[in-house]
């Protein structure tokens, strides 16, 4: 028996591979255990700043009662403009207000990168927050003032809530965005390290255009006297070099900007005028706001160019959720869907308008709506994608680890709707592609369409 007996450490040794063994799994076992999901970097870094965007709603609306409260005791004829905080609903069925477009632009607009990101949201919250707490300390201040100022104050502390709340709806759209695009870069690395390359290339592009304007500046100044001609010189060699630099980003950006495929629902008729006909299904219910969707397109749209003048002409059928899903129960207003899975169900042969995404965006042949306030000349890019148009920005990213991804923008041109959503025109050059395109793939026959452009060979000549 006292060759049984083992040492303390013995024991322990002992013990410890037994436990090693026991709790080692065979492969089998570890292919058949459950898996627990990973959630991506970006969306846990996501997360977290909707918890701190909820915390400031909290405080936002925290003040809201109080300026009630303060309100109602000494001036009830500012509460009418008072409305409380209500964060955005987003799901299906969720409809944007189209509101008015912003006034055009007076000059020239330089290419810069437009960056969103987690990290900047916190920024905005922080910053919201802050002014948040700055009111309501000034609105218990208010009862120590005398009645002309408290007065002076509360209509201050009123019109000031309603810049609140376009903060806090302005950030909603920040965190919406940030979700939609750095998951779609997640998911595409490849496609966005493309755009990275053309962003990078318009911005190098802007800055050799800059040597050329101080070059033409400095040789104006020269033929006053007012320069150096050694520096003249100098700037003079500098743009030659770059010249042929110039040439080949443009070549390169318009290669990627002019990329353009008519698709199939679109029809093109000649009369007096051009008229772009467009179908549309669509499961919206709100037929009005169908309504103000095609007026909004149909307006911007239109165009006259010299003697030729251009519109467009949409259609909508309404397809019930009903049918969309048949034997399975249709969503719910206000739940989230699965978009790509929803536009699918969709009949094919039309163009689609419907609802549910996080912010409004084009994917294939849809327009899918997001909650945010829209103007008509937003709507109207959307609709540039139904004809066949990319975007004339670029959307590259930068890789911020913890903090997901940086999302960058840049605009190619300025001038034009689908690079300026909010300021650019539809122009000459839009409808000579549509119906080159259209000509291309649908006429046989000889003079079936002529195009009159100077950029764009008659049906004959193609």
């Amino acid at each position: 028996m006292a060759g049984l007996k083992l040492s303390s450490a013995t024991l322990a040794v002992f013990l410890s591979s037994a436990a090693f063994v026991t709790l080692k799994l065979s492969d089998y076992e570890v292919a058949q255990a459950p898996r627990v999901p990973q959630i991506p970097i970006h969306v846990q870094r996501g997360d977290r700043v909707q918890e701190h965007y909820d915390r400031y709603t909290k405080r936002l609306h925290a003040f809201y009662e109080s300026l009630v409260a303060a309100l109602q005791n000494k001036a009830p004829e500012l509460l009418p403009i008072v409305e409380p905080p209500k964060p955005l609903r987003h799901g299906y069925q969720v409809l944007p207000n189209i509101v008015a477009n912003p006034p055009p632009l007076t000059q020239t607009v330089r290419p810069q990168s437009a960056q969103y990101s987690w990290p900047w949201t916190d920024h905005l919250i922080d910053r919201a927050a802050s002014e948040v707490d700055r009111a309501a300390h000034e609105l218990r201040s208010a009862l120590s003032l005398e009645q002309k100022m408290r007065q002076v104050l509360y209509q201050q502390l009123a019109a000031r809530y309603r810049q609140f709340r376009e903060q806090q709806q302005n950030i909603d759209a920040h965190i919406q965005y940030n979700r939609l695009w750095q998951g779609a870069i997640a998911n595409n690395r490849s496609k966005y390290d493309r755009e990275n390359v053309l962003h990078d290339q318009v911005l190098e592009r802007q800055e050799v255009r800059e040597v050329f304007q101080r070059r033409n500046a400095a040789t104006a100044k020269s033929a006053q006297g007012k320069m150096d001609r050694l520096l003249l010189a100098s700037l003079n060699e500098l743009s030659t070099g770059l010249s042929g630099r110039e040439h080949l980003l443009g070549r390169e950006i318009d290669a990627a900007t002019n990329l353009f495929s008519i698709p199939g629902y679109v029809r093109v008729e000649q009369q007096t005028e051009w008229i772009i006909h467009v179908s549309f299904y669509t499961d919206i219910q709100d037929n009005e706001f169908v309504l103000s969707v095609k007026k909004a397109i149909e307006d911007t749209w239109q165009l006259r160019s010299g003697e030729d003048e251009f519109r467009i002409a949409l259609e909508f059928s309404y397809v019930s959720p009903e049918y969309l899903y048949g034997t399975h129960e249709p969503p719910e207003k206000v739940t989230q869907i699965n978009i790509q899975e929803h536009i699918d169900r969709f009949p094919t042969g039309r163009a689609i308008l419907t609802t549910g995404a996080l912010t409004t965006h084009a994917r294939g042949g849809a327009i899918i709506l997001g909650p945010h306030e829209i103007t008509k000349h937003v709507l109207a890019h959307e609709f540039g994608h139904i004809l066949g148009f990319r975007d004339v920005y670029f959307r590259g990213y930068k890789d911020l680890g913890t903090d997901g991804f940086q999302v960058r923008e840049v605009v190619a041109d300025a001038n034009d709707l689908m690079g300026a959503p909010s300021t650019g025109a539809v122009l000459r050059r839009h409808y000579d592609k549509i119906i080159a395109s259209y000509a291309i793939n649908n006429c046989s026959d000889r003079g079936c369409l002529e195009v009159r452009s100077s950029g764009v060979p008659k049906i004959d000549d193609m």
